[in-house]
Order: structure tokens, then C-alpha cells, then sequence
């Protein structure tokens, strides 16, 4: 079984195998629109998330502020107005102080079927500041790793 079986077979609770086909190729096309160029690392266990200035380390063990991204890192960007409308999105009744906190419930509460659903309107939110220097297949094992 390949890396996407596994994935898909992950999320089956989602939905249909058409819709679930639909959505990793939106999303494919999605993250190959907002590439950037920057050197990642083989290491897929942190990822830094830079949210405007601020800089989080996300990692197996938490999420940690830091003040600068490493020289090798995969990372993704997002303007913190594109956070705000993810978390405002998302619906936690958990209220969040700062965006660390805010960054913590976005990520749990996207693993939820009924967030993975909206995924297009998850896009929308952060179109016009997402960018990343990770590929689709870099996402799945990184995707692998959270839920197993």
C-alpha cells in the first residue's frame, strides 16, 4: 500500500473515495501555486509555520515560538489576518489568548471530518498569503506521521 492509500484510507470517514480524490488534487494544485523557494530539510518531523513575523516550531512534542526560521527548514507562511479567519472558521469554543494558542486549536481542530470537509473554504481564507516550500508528497508523510 502507497503513501496516499494509507492516507486515504485514513480519512474514508471524510468522505467518498471521488471526493477525497477531488480534494487532494485542489489541493496538489493549490500548494504547487504557492511555492517558494527556500532549502527544506529531509526531516519531516518539524515544520516551522511563520504567521507574519512570528515564528513556530511545530514539532511531534508541541508548538514552540522561536525568533527566526532555520537556513533549512520546511516551512510555511501565512498572514496573521489568514490565521484569524482560520481559527474565526474552525468554530473552537476554546478561546485563544495569542496566536501561538490560536495556532494550536487551527491545527487540532483541522483534523476533525466536518473541518477536512470545508477544505476550499480553508483555501479561500489563506489564498493570497499561503506559501510553502513543501510539495503535496512532503504534506501526506507529514500528514502520516500526525496520524498514526
Amino acid at each position: 500500500m502507497n503513501e496516499i492509500d494509507i492516507v486515504l484510507a485514513k480519512l474514508k470517514k471524510v468522505g467518498s473515495p471521488v471526493f477525497l480524490f477531488k480534494m487532494v488534487r485542489d489541493v496538489n494544485k493549490f500548494i504547487k501555486h504557492h511555492q517558494f523557494i527556500f532549502p527544506k530539510t529531509i526531516v519531516l518531523d518539524i515544520v516551522y509555520i511563520q504567521i507574519t513575523k512570528q515564528v513556530f516550531e511545530v514539532t511531534p512534542k508541541g508548538i514552540f515560538t522561536l525568533s527566526e526560521i532555520p537556513s533549512q527548514a520546511n516551512v510555511i507562511k501565512l498572514s496573521r489576518e489568514s490565521l484569524l479567519d482560520v481559527y474565526n472558521f474552525v468554530g473552537s469554543e476554546q478561546l485563544a489568548i495569542n496566536d501561538l494558542e490560536k495556532l494550536t486549536i487551527i491545527l487540532k481542530q483541522l483534523r476533525q471530518s466536518k473541518n477536512i470537509k470545508q477544505y476550499k473554504t480553508i483555501l479561500k481564507f489563506v489564498d493570497t498569503s499561503f506559501e510553502t516550500n513543501l510539495g503535496m508528497r512532503d504534506i501526506i508523510k507529514i500528514g502520516m506521521t500526525k496520524f498514526n
